[in-house]
Formats: C-alpha cells, structure tokens, sequence
C-alpha cells in the first residue's frame, strides 16, 4: 500500500521537530484518515472489483441482478468501514512503529512493537509476578 508508505514520509517532514512520545494515538488516526481523504485513496478489495466487473457485463443484460450486485457491493463498503473501526488499534499500531523508526530508529520501532504486543506484555507480567511465574513452573 503505497499510500501508507507515503503517509509515513509525509507526516515525519510535517512534523519533524514532534517528540515521538508525544503523538496521540487518536489524532495520530484521524490525521491519517484526512491523508487518505487528501490522496483521493479508496479502498477496493479483490471482492469489490470483481463486482464492478460483473454489474458492467450484466447491467445490459439483466437490471434487477445488476441492481442486486450494486447492493452487496453497497453492503460490502459497509462492512469494510465497521472493519476498519474494529481495527483501529491495529493500524494505529503499524502507523506508530513505522514513525517510532523515523523519531528513533529501528529500535524505537521495536520497542513500540513491543509495547503493543499482547503476547510480549503478558510474559513480562509473568516474569514481574513471582507467585503466576513459580506456579507455571511448579516451583514450591
């Protein structure tokens, strides 16, 4: 997704002088969904060009199944935006520690990587908890 890509460089030299830390998460996906507004960038799966494809060759020959087409294609665009909500966190996520390497380095990147990872933080929470860590050891 060359979009995506772009949008990294783009916010970087927007705001060169921005703590890391400081980015908010929330501004941080709005100012990404204006991006992809600005850039004219529409999401269309496999799915949904091969329905364009189908309404264009049936349209002439049959109405009503190309009508019934531009609905699931009308409901398929619903889907993709509650998806996208859903998945918030997760493109948050990716956005930030593709920006943590351009503030801080590769490092920065893993680090924030980690910071959402749930499996990397439960192991540190065992590793903080001598009782859970003994127990999942039968240590007595």
């Amino acid at each position: 997704m060359y979009v995506k890509f772009f949008y990294f460089h783009y916010y970087y030299y927007k705001f060169p002088t921005r703590e890391f830390s400081q980015i908010d998460d929330k501004k941080l996906l709005s100012e990404f969904n204006d991006y992809l507004t600005n850039e004219n960038y529409i999401y269309q799966s496999q799915v949904e060009k091969e329905i364009v494809k189908l309404i264009s060759e049936v349209s002439e020959k049959d109405q009503n199944l190309a009508d019934e087409l531009k609905a699931i294609e009308g409901e398929l665009e619903k889907l993709y935006k509650s998806e996208y909500r859903l998945f918030e966190d997760e493109i948050t996520g990716e956005i930030k520690a593709e920006l943590a390497s351009r503030y801080i380095g590769m490092e920065g990147r893993i680090v924030e990587q980690f910071t959402r990872d749930t499996q990397v933080q439960t192991a540190i929470n065992i590793l903080q908890d001598k009782k859970v860590y003994n127990r999942l050891l039968n240590v007595r």
